[in-house]
């Protein structure tokens, strides 16, 4: 993968400056600098020409490569090592669940399950919101452990009814910052209108997805933006996944060196390499 696949455009030019130079053929590398004609006779012209033909297509052929390579070193070639799935202590998943809607309760079960079972090797939390929130299950990459504890929530066993997604934001946020978790993902299943004036929850670095079952999307985007949130509507739950797990590799990549190899620093390395190719000299001997 790259860290930076943007940077992979620089290689066009590149390209294209090799290919006008193949049509050309290596009279276009051997053509004489303008000031050149002034100084050297018309009869010899030709002569220096063919001379420094062959340097002229090694040094255009260097140049070349050498801004290729920084292309390259640029983009951050990584190479993922060891388990890319053992994400335990690292990552984390908080799924905060609204207790407000009785009738809504078995479809946010089920899809916290299906969630579950999709976090392979990510730790999963619980999170119960009503007008208080309360930890389910704490971090846990055992889908069926998660699922004895989900079978029982229901608003029977909630201390205190009402309706606050805030404050289970809130409380999602102290479990996983507890846990010393590195990189974090809340996942609020919610479903009904949206609150009509929301608590707003301060930007922490924490992907938020705001995950409705159905309903009015932009009815809630209010309530998105004060919690920092996005939305998904409908049964997209691999795609929140897969997205997390990206970002996971990503900050892998980019911050632990003993789970992944940065080839940029020796593709840069070449590229001096190839650089000090166009100081190299022949002497005849």
């Amino acid at each position: 993968m790259f860290a930076n696949p943007l940077a992979l455009l620089l290689l066009a030019p590149i390209a294209a400056a090799w290919i006008l130079a193949r049509r050309g053929g290596p009279a276009a590398l051997a053509r004489l600098p303008g000031g050149w004609r002034r100084l050297v006779e018309p009869a010899l012209r030709g002569w220096l020409a063919r001379g420094a033909e062959g340097g002229g297509a090694r040094r255009f052929g260097l140049v070349l490569a050498t801004a290729a390579l920084l292309s390259l070193a640029i983009a951050r070639p990584i190479v993922e090592g060891g388990n890319p799935s053992d994400y335990a202590n690292f990552a984390g998943r908080a799924l905060v669940i609204d207790m407000s809607s009785p009738e809504d309760l078995p479809d946010h079960r089920l899809r916290a399950r299906r969630l579950a079972e999709l976090s392979t090797g990510v730790p999963v939390a619980v999170v119960a919101a009503a007008s208080e929130a309360f930890t389910v299950a704490p971090l846990t990459t055992d889908p069926n452990y998660l699922d004895r504890y989900l079978l029982a929530l229901s608003p029977e066993v909630m201390p205190v009814d009402g309706r606050s997604l805030a404050t289970g934001i809130a409380h999602a946020e102290a479990l996983l910052a507890d846990a010393g978790t590195v990189d974090r993902r809340i996942v609020v299943f919610a479903a009904g209108p949206p609150p009509e004036r929301p608590v707003r929850v301060a930007s922490s670095g924490t992907g938020r997805v705001l995950a409705l079952a159905g309903g009015d999307a932009e009815a809630w985007e209010d309530a998105a933006g004060a919690w920092d949130a996005r939305v998904r509507t409908g049964d997209d739950l691999a795609a929140i996944v897969a997205a997390h797990d990206r970002d996971i590799a990503r900050r892998l990549g980019a911050g632990a060196p003993d789970a992944a190899l940065d080839l940029g620093p020796w593709i840069a390395g070449l590229a001096a390499l190839a650089w000090l190719g166009l100081f190299r000299r022949r002497t005849d001997g």
